[in-house]
């Protein structure tokens, strides 16, 4: 089913507006609140015009004719996270409720932009069971913002290749709710080893050293809440790592109207399957914790270093990103923004021509000042 969300007042496409936080209508300028979960919005009638995806959900198949149509049309290359770098996904068809058109979509893709008519569109039969999501942080920043602080980001152009800035690849700059589990786990652990404290006298000439060992141990538990990890096996996680922390206490309870408008996937791994990772990102901090207990020492050292895990739960949980991806000389540069603080990461791509150049008219500066400052 695909779902769109109709203006009350003029009838046009609402989409959530970050800067007002709230459903919004960029024609009339209507605006309300996003209120209620997933059932209320789905069960609801007068303000979401809904039409029943030809391929409800199921893997296209099929010749042009049926009514799901399998399709390699150059959408299905397109990524919610760039527009390069993608791996292909099987392609699953719907239709826009607003132009008709076919939309080809990823397996996971579960909301998008028509490529035609610019309707914002929600996949909601794909938002069911455990691909419903808990809670998600809706975007703070805005794509105006979002555009001023790339263009920040690259020095407006000056040192990047010419079409890096060029309006067509701005318009790339695209919002996506990326799919994490929120970890919570209590961390039981055991440190065992030796310490010293050492001791320095002096008698007449002679320095007298004394060093004193002592057996050193600590046990304790300690809990572990809202730890992220994205579940995507689109994204960088050492990218993704960079852009926290969020603020988990902003998150709202799930409803798909914060959706309309941005791009979002389905989580590619289980909270099972991300388990060990989430524990070894925490487990020096849970050890370094523990021995921050101990009175003070020259030295420590703990060969028995044993840090276990119950976890305590988790949630599914969409997290705001912007990003634009550009390929310069077969490598790819990535520009992300977390969408909702504003932090920035990524690299970009640096035009050899564009750098002599700069350098060369600073030399020319350089040389014209010394020789004014020789006449004079």
């Amino acid at each position: 089913m695909v779902k769109k969300y109709n203006c009350p007042g003029c009838g046009a496409d609402m989409a959530y507006d970050p800067a007002l936080g709230k459903l919004s209508c960029s024609h009339c300028g209507y605006a309300e609140e996003v209120t209620g979960g997933i059932e209320d919005w789905a069960a609801s009638g007068s303000d979401a015009a809904t039409s029943e995806g030809l391929g409800s959900g199921r893997t296209a198949s099929g010749g042009l004719g049926s009514d799901a149509a399998a399709s390699d049309g150059p959408g299905s290359a397109q990524g919610a996270y760039g527009s390069s770098g993608r791996a292909a996904e099987p392609a699953l068809e719907y239709h826009c409720p607003n132009c008709g058109s076919v939309l080809v979509t990823g397996e996971k893709t579960t909301s998008v932009t028509c490529e035609y008519c610019d309707a914002p569109l929600v996949l909601a039969d794909r938002l069911t069971g455990n691909y419903c999501p808990r809670r998600i942080i809706p975007f703070s920043v805005d794509k105006k913002a979002a555009v001023s602080a790339f263009k920040k980001w690259c020095h407006n152009g000056w040192f990047t290749p010419k079409g890096f800035t060029s309006a067509d690849n701005i318009k790339k700059l695209h919002g996506t709710y990326v799919p994490y589990w929120i970890f919570n786990m209590r961390a039981h652990v055991v440190l065992d080893g030796t310490a010293t404290r050492v001791r320095v006298r002096r008698s007449g000439d002679t320095e007298y050293t004394t060093t004193d060992y002592f057996q050193v141990y600590r046990e304790g538990f300690m809990d572990f809440a809202n730890v992220p990890y994205d579940a995507s096996a689109k994204m960088v996680d050492s990218e993704m790592v960079k852009l926290e922390p969020y603020d988990l206490g902003q998150a709202k309870l799930f409803s798909m109207p914060y959706l309309a408008g941005f791009d979002s996937d389905q989580y590619d791994y289980e909270d099972g399957q991300l388990a060990a990772m989430v524990q070894d990102r925490v487990k020096d901090s849970a050890a370094g914790r523990l021995s921050q207990t101990l009175p003070a020492y020259a030295t420590v050292n703990f060969p028995v270093r044993q840090v276990d895990f119950q976890m305590l739960g988790n949630d599914y949980t969409l997290l705001p990103v912007w990003s634009l991806s550009y390929i310069y000389k077969n490598k790819e540069y990535r520009f992300m923004m977390n969408g909702q603080t504003g932090r920035v990461v990524g690299k970009a791509p640096v035009s050899v021509p564009k750098l002599a150049l700069f350098g060369g008219i600073i030399g020319v500066a350089a040389f014209i000042v010394q020789m004014i400052l020789g006449v004079i």
